[in-house]
């Protein structure tokens, strides 16, 4: 089947009009769904889990890493949810987005310490993984979080 010029016209307009209706929806929905505090973010929550098993996992480097890279990694698994909350307590989206653009370096850096950890054999490489994989499941989240509010911005 050809599709004439006349209809592709047709259809792109019916499907602006129905995107427009979903659009509408969408922003309806979440508005219902208001944050009222940062603890309602899932990207803080799972901020928090991530500084939980950080922590145990340290527990077992050696006493002589205790102010090296047990404190680096404890320091930057903190500051991931805490500037994010931070971040969601500020009364600018601007400032939201500048704590949250904070919290993705320190994730950063935060990923950096289990692999150095792991290349000096204080982690256990399968424990590693998962720390790294919660590490890119709230990474991608925090990049979810800071495009919808530089889109909402716009």
């Amino acid at each position: 089947m050809l599709c004439t010029l006349p209809n592709l016209q047709s259809f792109r307009r019916e499907f602006r009009k129905l995107q427009t209706i979903w659009l509408a929806h969408s922003v309806k929905h979440l508005r219902a769904m208001s944050i009222q505090s940062f603890r309602d973010l899932e990207v803080w929550q799972q901020g928090m889990t991530l500084v939980e098993r950080c922590y145990r996992e340290t527990m077992a480097f050696p006493p002589a890493e205790r102010f090296g890279l047990t404190a680096q990694l404890r320091r930057a698994a903190v500051s991931v949810p805490s500037n994010i909350a931070e971040g969601a307590s500020r009364m600018t989206t601007p400032a939201f987005v500048n704590h949250l653009s904070i919290a993705r370096g320190s994730l950063s850096e935060l990923e950096t310490c289990i692999e150095i950890g792991l290349r000096l054999e204080y982690v256990d490489p399968m424990k590693a993984k998962a720390l790294l994989q919660l590490a890119g499941t709230v990474g991608r989240l925090l990049n979810g979080l800071l495009r919808a509010l530089r889109s909402r911005d716009r």
